[in-house]
């Protein structure tokens, strides 16, 4: 209940002066990517790589680097690349034919009447839909 209102005084503070808001997020933001600057330095990279590494996508550039070693290892072993995605698909349509057996023979209807046309089953906690109809 504590945390419900101090995010009910935040937000209220927040519309109130959003100026003074945004430069605590601004504050925030940059305690953070001091401290990952902090942490790439600590790993061994130097001021500059990790001003960079902190405030770039560093997960952008790997993934152009897995793309183009991958583009250049397809390049080099086509052969090997072809059979490698005709095992796949076979591997998946073999699996599709499965679940489908499994599902049509082991899949069984809701033990209701007419469980077949039942098309969602949820729980329902009506202390906690009460609780929140008085919060709004």
């Amino acid at each position: 209940m504590l945390a419900l209102w101090q995010v009910t005084i935040a937000r209220i503070r927040s519309f109130l002066r959003p100026k003074l808001a945004n430069m605590e997020f601004d504050e925030e933001l940059a305690a953070h990517l001091a401290m990952a600057e902090a942490d790439k330095i600590r790993d061994g990279m130097s001021p500059a790589e990790a001003g960079r590494e902190a405030r770039g996508l560093p997960f952008v550039s790997a993934s152009w680097l897995d793309l183009k070693v991958a583009l250049r290892m397809l390049r080099k072993s086509w052969g090997l690349t072809l059979i490698a995605g005709l095992a796949m698909m076979v591997v998946i349509a073999f699996a599709t034919v499965v679940f489908d057996v499994i599902t049509m023979f082991g899949a069984t209807d809701l033990p209701l009447d007419e469980g077949e046309r039942v098309v969602v089953v949820q729980t329902w906690d009506a202390d906690a839909r009460a609780r929140r109809a008085l919060l709004h």
